[in-house]
């Protein structure tokens, strides 16, 4: 899912869950993708989706860290793993708040890692349609 996507400068602005779908959207003010035939975005803008979720159904598992954390600024990376047949896990690093260890207030800026394990993932517009490769 991840292999055309450019996310240099983009931030998360929400995660929805749905609970009873096992599904999670993050939502991102923009994802945009490398041109096919090429490895580098180079300002390629054709396909871009501004305010574009990723979508992860089948989800087993979700952790966001630090505890408490809020990530809602820039994305540092995605790292994803094909576990077995089944499963994916990716690994979201962003920017975001973070609890303050001494006081336990949200009122540090730091780095997040939200961790999601699931069984497909897509991404989809800003009206939840799903974009086919």
């Amino acid at each position: 899912m991840f292999d055309r996507i450019y996310l240099g400068d983009r931030a998360i602005k929400k995660i929805e869950f749905d609970l009873w779908s096992k599904q999670i959207r993050i939502q991102v003010n923009l994802i945009s993708r490398i041109a096919y035939g090429t490895t580098e975005w180079n300002f390629y803008d054709n396909e871009d989706l501004e305010d574009g979720y990723f979508v992860f159904s089948g989800v087993s598992f979700f952790n966001i860290t630090p505890n408490g954390s809020i990530p809602d600024d820039y994305i540092i990376s995605i790292i994803t793993d094909n576990v077995n047949v089944e499963y994916f896990e990716s690994t979201i690093v962003a920017v975001g708040q973070i609890p303050n260890t001494n006081s336990g207030d949200i009122d540090n800026i730091g780095e997040c890692q939200i961790f999601i394990r699931y069984k497909d993932s897509w991404i989809e517009n800003k009206l939840k349609e799903k974009i086919i490769e």
